[in-house]
């Protein structure tokens, strides 16, 4: 009889051990779609081949720490991830749904009669707190034939859940020293997080460019338009809801600001430091130009760059030159540093053709960069500057080169930046980078469940997700087989007994 209450016992044991296991996936089944980096954090979204399951792996102080199965498919676009939720869209077109994913989806707004003109009608930013939504309209005028679009827009705040429509038009940016949008077009106004605003004393001309820079608790505003020959110069200095007037000029030629919009995100971020202008008085022939809190000044010529791009990193100035000539395969670069004034050489180099530059806070929570094999990119973040191409990740600052890991060389990637250094994955593998080494990035499925810490209302519609870690098809399996052998094999054993 003993025998039997063993056996039994230890069956009920192995089952009831199989059932609390926790329910992980196996790595090996991961396919990776994207990063999004918060800088300290990461989100790795990745798909389990095995169950179609999309999964958020959360990544920070160099190990993966949560898991959670996502309750989404691949109908929906990730725009972002804040740490606490995901921002979802669905398509691309003229009607663009947008969604919150919290633990369950929740639908925020349908936008219709999108532009033709424009792949992706609803542009999105974020300053840590709200999202500026701008979405593209369709206009009847609207000619894609000829490039003949108008763009009409609506633009909302959103706040957690909480949709504010914005009565402003022109360009948008996030002012940081301020806490406040300003909206730049007929008028110049600041936008708070309510919606609410204030528009400031600045006289606006017909057609107009303009500028935000800011230094520590300056904030400037650059206005400039062409007045025959010349260019007008107005810089404001803005306070809380007031522009007061600190300089007026002409400058020889064209004039245009530091700030380079590439790709969809951010529409245009500020310049972090003081006000620089790029003076033109003919072909290749650019002048840096730097406010120095009275007046613009002459920090150095560069005669033989097809683009100039300004970058402010760790306190310091530095201008990235693009040199006319080449192939299409190659391109040549210089880097100058704007030091007591004036502009010095620091590195010339050549990369693999056309290199686009980004400045990687503007781009905090959105998916990373991509590395295409016939480009090169130039990523900026607080005291470094990375170049990155189809064989080598270059310090630009130290000249230090990194080959590339074997299985990257020659390929597409993308590189998203986290936790002090830099992400390289594929779908199938991940490197990290830090300090000019490579090193292998293995995923890992933590086993404890990282809970939700919000809950979010929805403003029209409700679906339910799924928050639990959800096994894989198949993960299981073997736990199974095992533990119906070993029932097996003691029932038999006590059988012969």
């Amino acid at each position: 009889m003993s025998r039997l209450v063993n056996s039994k016992v230890v069956s009920f044991f192995i089952l009831s051990l199989l059932f609390t296991l926790p329910l992980v996936s196996s790595a090996e089944n991961l396919e990776i779609l994207n990063v999004y980096s918060l800088g300290d954090k990461a989100a790795f979204l990745v798909m389990n081949t095995s169950s179609n399951q999309l999964m958020e792996l959360v990544y920070e102080n160099r190990d993966f720490t949560g898991t959670h199965s996502l309750g989404f498919g691949l109908a929906y676009s990730p725009a972002h991830w804040n740490g606490r939720y995901w921002l979802l869209q669905k398509g691309l077109g003229p009607v663009v749904g947008l969604y919150i994913y919290n633990g369950s989806l929740k639908h925020v707004k349908t936008f219709v009669n999108g532009s033709v003109c424009a792949y992706n009608d609803l542009r999105i930013q974020w300053n840590g707190r709200e999202y500026l939504l701008t979405f593209l309209k369709s206009s009847p005028r609207d000619n894609p034939a000829t490039g003949e679009c108008y763009y009409p827009t609506e633009r909302y705040l959103l706040l957690k859940d909480k949709l504010i429509p914005l009565n402003v038009s022109g360009t948008m940016t996030w002012v940081p020293p301020l806490g406040e949008w300003i909206a730049m077009g007929e008028k110049i106004a600041l936008i708070n997080e309510t919606g609410g605003g204030v528009v400031l004393n600045v006289p606006i001309p017909g057609l107009y460019g303009s500028e935000i820079a800011y230094n520590g608790s300056k904030v400037w505003l650059v206005l400039y338009w062409a007045d025959g020959n010349l260019t007008h110069v107005e810089v404001y200095r803005l306070e809380r809801n007031v522009a007061r007037s600190v300089y007026h000029g002409d400058v020889n030629g064209r004039v245009g600001g530091p700030v380079v919009t590439l790709g969809n995100w951010p529409r245009k971020p500020a310049w972090n430091g003081n006000p620089i202008l790029i003076q033109s008085t003919g072909l290749l022939n650019d002048t840096v130009l730097i406010f120095n809190g009275s007046g613009f000044s002459s920090v150095g010529m560069f005669n033989d760059c097809s683009e100039l791009t300004p970058m402010s990193v760790g306190g310091r100035v530095f201008v990235l030159c693009t040199v006319v000539g080449g192939d299409r395969r190659s391109t040549g670069m210089k880097l100058f540093a704007i030091e007591d004034g004036r502009a010095e050489l620091l590195r010339s180099f050549t990369t693999r053709g056309y290199p686009y530059r980004y400045r990687v806070e503007d781009f905090l929570g959105f998916p990373a960069f991509e590395e295409r094999n016939d480009s090169s990119l130039v990523l900026y973040i607080n005291g470094s500057i990375l170049l990155f191409n189809s064989t080598t990740a270059m310090n630009l600052l130290t000249g230090e080169k990194s080959p590339l890991p074997a299985s990257l060389n020659g390929r597409s990637y993308r590189v998203s930046y986290c936790c002090g250094g830099w992400i390289l994955f594929t779908k199938s593998e991940a490197y990290t980078l830090k300090g000019g080494k490579f090193a292998e990035l293995k995923l890992a499925i933590p086993q404890r469940r990282e809970p939700t810490t919000e809950t979010l209302t929805s403003p029209v519609s409700t679906q339910t997700g799924n928050n639990a870690i959800i096994p894989p098809k198949g993960a299981l399996a073997p736990l199974l087989i095992t533990a119906v052998g070993v029932v097996l094999l003691l029932h038999t054993l006590h059988r012969r007994r």
